[in-house]
């Protein structure tokens, strides 16, 4: 399929299929398959709700990666921000949800880079489990544990290219978040 064929979609929702491209102005997604869905089943009383993490691979000016995104957590790039907002269908106790079944929402906009927040430059590392890297001191989260947030322990929280603070992406780093 040449370019001028391919549907450049506005920022925004986007609803995918696993394998199933989102091709935006300047970047791609792909979700590749399920990597947990430990979601509470309708009907069933759970003591946790459970999550959903997808693999997907992002294409870009700059090349293209794979990462594991969670729902309702954002992931970004140098300048765009991706959100997996929803997954269904729901889970059910009665029945086994099939890959191809799965339609996941995700919501793609640039993100503007802000000015530096802090007069020192400084970058630093916040958040419940410690995964933030930002210009703010004592940022805070929500207090969830992920295993890839285990990755961070060694990563480095810096200022990056674009001016922002954020995780420096290094083979280990990318290993780690691919394979927590």
């Amino acid at each position: 399929m040449s370019s001028s064929q391919i549907d450049i979609l506005p920022y925004g929702n986007v609803i995918l299929k696993i394998g199933s491209v989102a091709q935006f102005k300047d970047i791609s997604i792909k979700p590749i398959s399920i990597e947990e869905d430990s979601r509470c089943p309708s009907g069933v009383q759970c003591f946790w709700a459970g999550i959903v993490r997808v693999k997907i691979e992002i294409t870009s000016e700059t090349g293209t990666t794979v990462s594991i995104v969670s729902l309702g957590q954002a992931f970004t790039t140098e300048e765009k921000r991706i959100l997996l907002t929803s997954v269904t269908p729901d889970k059910s106790s009665q029945t086994q949800i099939s890959v191809g079944d799965y339609r996941l929402m995700f919501n793609v906009v640039p993100q503007t880079i802000p000015a530096v927040t802090n007069s020192s430059g400084k970058c630093y590392v916040g958040g419940c489990s410690a995964q933030l890297c930002t210009d703010q001191l004592d940022m805070v989260s929500s207090c969830e544990y992920t295993a890839s947030y285990a990755c961070y322990k060694t990563a480095v929280c810096e200022r990056q290219v674009n001016n922002r603070c954020g995780w420096t992406q290094t083979p280990q780093l990318s290993s780690c978040l691919t394979n927590p």
